[in-house]
């Protein structure tokens, strides 16, 4: 894992570029959560969150599993577009007793980043 950047959102919607790692799951990164205690499993490119986990090495698992889900690398439309994205997601992250996040519940704040 290599040191990188990725540009979430705060509870304000404000844009927040912060340290991540790389994983090997190209197109995610984890990084520890901008709030929430723990570490957060993000795609990249969108600054969606994917799934909360206890610690990185928790987190770097679980996006490890998350590679065989879809092709990460994909705009953040595509990925919340297939119907079958949320399952294999679910699935991981009851593998791993991830804390569930839904970008849904604040679709709001990533509007303007679903097509990076």
């Amino acid at each position: 894992m290599r040191p990188t950047t990725v540009t979430i959102y705060n509870e304000s919607g404000e844009q927040v570029d912060i340290a991540a790692f790389t994983t090997a799951a190209p197109g995610l990164v984890v990084h520890v959560s901008n709030g929430d205690p723990g570490w957060m499993v993000t795609h990249q490119r969108s600054g969606l969150l994917v799934m909360g986990m206890d610690n990185p090495e928790q987190a770097q698992a679980a996006a490890t599993d998350l590679a065989d889900v879809t092709d990460w690398t994909l705009s953040g439309d595509d990925i919340v577009s297939d119907r079958h994205v949320a399952l294999g997601v679910y699935n991981v992250g009851v593998k791993w007793g991830a804390r569930k996040w839904n970008a849904a519940d604040k679709s709001g704040l990533y509007l303007q980043r679903l097509s990076a």
